[in-house]
């Protein structure tokens, strides 16, 4: 088994630790911030907006995916 299919794919820990009956009640949701969700997130609230304006284009944004790049550190 490939070490990425070993995992949980909502939260990402591991699948025999997580999901062992066990562990019932031994783990807490902790609200985290994602900044690059976050980012994401804003510009497809932005093309939704110009989807339903008209101000960008015809419209056709079949297929768009919204890529992250983090900037350059400038320190």
């Amino acid at each position: 088994m490939d070490y990425l299919d070993s995992l949980c794919g909502g939260c990402g820990n591991p699948a025999a630790e997580s999901m062992d009956e066990a562990n019932d009640g031994l783990y807490e949701a902790v609200p985290v911030h994602c900044f690059a969700c976050a980012a994401r997130d804003a510009e497809n609230r932005q093309i939704g907006k110009a989807r339903s304006d008209g101000s960008m284009g015809d419209g056709s944004f079949d297929g768009l995916l919204i890529g992250l790049k983090k900037h350059e550190s400038t320190t």
